[in-house]
């Protein structure tokens, strides 16, 4: 049992001087701040999409559809209207 408490010991300190911490305490600190940031940030993913918020995946989608209606209607010869005729019409 001591071969393993110390071969544990062992790996916990280079994996600390890997990571630049004292002790693996402040390690786990870290861990459970991480895990507490995470779930801080899914938590407001989920608030502003029940509020009507445009996720980042939805704007890229909706971008890409927009500038390839820009490209066909170049290459097709067709007039789209203006960004001032849209903001006229809002």
């Amino acid at each position: 049992m001591t071969q393993k408490a110390d071969s544990r010991r062992a790996k916990e300190a280079e994996v600390c001087q890997q990571l630049g911490v004292d002790d693996i305490e402040k390690l786990d600190k870290r861990q459970r701040a991480i895990v507490r940031a995470l779930a801080n940030v899914e938590n407001a993913a989920e608030k502003g999409a029940e509020e009507g918020f445009v996720t980042k995946e939805q704007l890229e989608k909706d971008l890409r559809e927009s500038l390839t209606e820009v490209f066909k209607a170049l290459q097709e010869g067709r007039k789209l209207k203006t960004v001032e005729e849209l903001l006229a019409e809002l």
